[in-house]
């Protein structure tokens, strides 16, 4: 941020990209979000949990959370999210079918799922 500050616009970017690139960040990395609402903050909690405990092990793939989403309450309904972090060249959707195939998710819970995510709202 210094580098923005004091006008050196190249010296961020050079930055940011080798910051990415250590983390395995987009574009060197992928990510999807999973958030999990619900009117029922403890039932929502639960499964959040519950989903993240059987999300399978792979090779290249970490599955963060579950996490209050950023906005925790939104039109009446509890949020968590759940975040993957993977190598690029691993098939995030293949993955992520897998795991939810094995998965039963509460009538009263809705999933949103966001391969590649613009924002974390």
């Amino acid at each position: 941020m210094r580098a923005l500050v004091s006008g050196s616009r190249d010296s961020f970017l050079e930055e940011e990209i080798a910051s990415r690139e250590r983390g395995m960040m987009p574009p060197f990395g992928r990510l999807a979000s999973l958030i999990i609402a619900g009117t029922d903050a403890d039932l929502v909690r639960s499964a959040g949990r519950k989903l993240a405990a059987a999300a399978p092990k792979a090779d290249g793939i970490a599955v963060w959370g579950p996490a209050p989403a950023f906005y925790q309450m939104l039109r009446g309904r509890t949020r968590e999210r759940l975040l993957v972090h993977a190598a690029k060249n691993i098939n995030v959707q293949n993955y992520l079918r897998a795991w939810l195939r094995e998965f039963e998710i509460p009538r009263a819970i809705r999933l949103t799922i966001d391969v590649d995510p613009l924002s974390f709202y």
